[in-house]
């Protein structure tokens, strides 16, 4: 398993959805720049994670951290 974490802009607010499943979620772009380039990355949250952001006011131009656990396909 590795993590990822990169520290950038949120680019747009962030508006709480609910799924089919009933599952609070939000999907909201972010924005890493360097000196040498610009990277944008689609950031999805679901449930918990949902409620921290909208607690913690993130929204639109914030600065933020976004992690991804990433796991190894198992065949």
């Amino acid at each position: 398993m590795a993590q990822i974490f990169v520290f950038g802009r949120v680019m747009n607010d962030l508006v709480p959805k609910e799924s089919q499943s009933k599952q609070s979620y939000v999907c909201f772009d972010l924005m890493e720049r360097t000196k040498n380039w610009t990277q944008f990355y689609q950031v999805w949250a679901w449930d918990a994670d949902v409620t921290r952001l909208m607690q913690f006011k993130v929204k639109k131009g914030s600065m933020t951290v976004s992690y991804t656990h990433l796991r190894a396909h198992e065949t």
